[in-house]
């Protein structure tokens, strides 16, 4: 019967949704129209996060999956996400087949600096590992088979290519390029608008300044 329930309201959940208006992305006025919009969606995401029902519904991975479609997320049946992944602005989600995200990993599409909204798709492709505590942020795109290392940053509108590894502890500054199969070592910190070309590696530790070019070896 409780699961019944749940599944009632995963279905009115999709329905409010529909009913409301979506966001766009771009730049908006946070009290414009569609910063009006995005507000609706955000509280309509967390009233059905509250504590109240939550660990219902996080207890079940098919329960997971429907609550993330019907708050708009394109997901497909087989993905692995832990009963505490922080899933943001499910609308302008799209995650891959068999992608993992493990505990304590957050994805949002959405900041907000002063007086205006950012809104960027974000793309997690089939097969991506997000190891706990990694975090996606706003227009950020991740290959297939890529993995994201514990407790990593990806800034905004970062685009990571194919069967990368990225480690733990890393930090990868906003608009930088990762080309296909690049590695990354942990406790590394990428500043802003690098590229990391295809194959290139980068030893655990290492500072890159912003706008750093990496070659492959």
């Amino acid at each position: 019967l409780a699961v019944l329930a749940l599944a009632v309201m995963g279905l009115l959940t999709w329905a409010v949704r529909l009913a409301l208006p979506r966001p766009k992305p771009g730049i908006h006025p946070l009290r414009g129209p569609e910063g009006r919009a995005w507000g609706m969606s955000f509280v309509l995401q967390r009233v059905v996060s509250l504590p109240l029902w939550r660990p219902a519904f996080q207890s079940s991975a098919v329960l997971r999956w429907l609550l993330l479609r019907a708050l708009g997320a394109d997901v497909p049946f087989r993905i692995r996400t832990a009963m505490d992944a922080e899933i943001l602005d499910a609308h302008l989600l799209t995650i891959g087949v068999d992608a993992m995200l493990s505990g304590g990993t957050s994805v949002s599409a959405h900041l907000t600096a002063g007086n205006q909204l950012h809104l960027a798709r974000v793309v997690i492709g089939p097969g991506v590992e997000l190891w706990a505590g990694a975090s996606v942020a706003l227009g950020c795109e991740v290959g297939q088979r890529t993995r994201i290392g514990a407790s990593t940053m990806l800034l905004p509108h970062v685009k990571v290519g194919p069967r990368c590894v990225i480690g733990n502890f890393v930090r990868v500054g906003e608009a930088t390029r990762v080309g296909e199969g690049a590695w990354i070592g942990d406790e590394v910190i990428v500043g802003r608008g690098c590229l990391i070309e295809p194959g290139a590696r980068v030893r655990a530790g290492t500072r890159l300044a912003p706008g750093s070019r990496v070659v492959a070896p």
